[in-house]
């Protein structure tokens, strides 16, 4: 009897328990030295705001170039890679639509020296109060289609697709566009994209709410943009946060920001719990790396860090003095990758830094009028894993 008993046991565990726990520590190694789905993410708040950005027009030919000279190096077709932007403000331009593709085409073909010959002038007047009147009378022509019960943007100005005719040269042939013009007196839409070499099978556009009084970022509709591609089980999330001016800057207003962008995000995880092995929010998160509200955004995602750390703490100009630029990160939330396995880099766009002064206290009209001369505090941020 006892032999048989022995003879079972030798039996079951050389068939069936040794093969279990070898498949087990294969599988172990194998998800430990599992390779990164997604190769390469991009983010650059491009800063094209109308009303206090310069060259509008022109500036979108030069980034798609910078784009996709900095994202043609890799040329195997079936690797995961992103390009995502913000801040690629799509406006209502009514009956100028026409008049702004015109300028698009040929402002780009007129020697730079001619308009950057100074660093703030006539000319940049003039486009500030070109910008407003189109924008004014693109936005009184959606409230007339809101009232006829027609459909309000389909006169609209949208820089992202002058980006897709560059990135689709280079395998990105798929974009994801957060359009959101829910209400006619929205002046902007999120200014939110995603471009990518392979399908998205999922999408979506969740907004961040708006309270208190009304402000400048109310006439834009920032949010949180999602893309899931199942086939490498990566989930992208490109966002804008709010500034601090939503809460006139104070402290409890940025944890705010922080809490709410925590929320949304819980939110669009828990539609692909089971179907996202990697996880990454991207963008302009309007919080330093070094704030409290970064610590608890990390802290509400046990075991998430920033893959674009390694790209330091650059600084550029803002208003005639440095500044951390260190606000434009990707995190990395879930995935089986370490922190060294991610290399970044920050990319700063070459443009002219503004000569003019304003006085003290002057009105909101001539800050945004300098601001239209001045370096963006954004820099083009690429990461790349190994």
């Amino acid at each position: 009897m006892m032999e048989d008993m022995c003879d079972f046991c030798f039996f079951f565990t050389f068939f069936f328990l040794v093969p279990h726990l070898v498949g087990f520590q294969i599988q172990t190694i194998n998800q430990a030295t599992k390779e990164m789905k997604l190769k390469e993410i991009t983010s650059w708040n491009l800063w094209l705001m109308p009303w206090s950005a310069p060259e509008i027009f022109q500036r979108p030919h030069d980034q798609a170039l910078k784009l996709s000279t900095l994202n043609a190096s890799d040329t195997k077709k079936d690797t995961l890679r992103i390009v995502a932007v913000q801040e690629a403000w799509a406006f209502r331009t009514g009956l100028a639509t026409p008049m702004l593709y015109f300028i698009s085409y040929y402002i780009p073909r007129i020697p730079r020296w001619f308009y950057r010959k100074h660093a703030f002038g006539f000319l940049d007047a003039l486009g500030f109060i070109f910008l407003a009147i189109v924008v004014i009378q693109g936005t009184t022509i959606a409230l007339i289609l809101t009232l006829l019960g027609l459909k309000t943007d389909i006169f609209t100005w949208d820089p992202r697709d002058i980006l897709y005719k560059k990135l689709n040269k280079i395998r990105f042939k798929h974009r994801v566009y957060a359009n959101s013009f829910d209400k006619w007196w929205r002046m902007f839409d999120s200014g939110l994209a995603i471009y990518s070499t392979k399908k998205p099978s999922q999408v979506g556009f969740v907004p961040y709410a708006h309270s208190g009084s009304f402000n400048e970022e109310v006439l834009a509709r920032k949010g949180i943009q999602y893309a899931h591609f199942p086939e490498d089980r990566v989930l992208i999330m490109n966002t804008h946060a709010k500034c601090d001016s939503h809460v006139m800057g104070s402290a409890a207003g940025r944890t705010d920001v922080a809490s709410e962008m925590t929320k949304i995000v819980k939110k669009i995880l828990c539609q692909f719990e089971n179907s996202a092995d990697e996880v990454y929010l991207c963008g302009d998160f309007n919080m330093t790396r070094t704030s409290e509200s970064i610590s608890r955004l990390s802290k509400a995602f046990p075991g998430s860090f920033e893959i674009s750390k390694s790209a330091g703490s650059c600084s550029t100009y803002w208003r005639d003095r440095e500044v951390e630029a260190a606000i434009d990160m990707v995190w990395c939330l879930k995935c089986a990758a370490k922190k060294s396995e991610w290399s970044a880099s920050y990319v700063r766009e070459r443009r002219r830094r503004g000569s003019l002064s304003p006085p003290e206290n002057c009105s909101p009209l001539w800050g945004y009028l300098w601001m239209r001369s001045q370096d963006s505090d954004h820099l083009l941020l690429k990461c790349s894993s190994s």
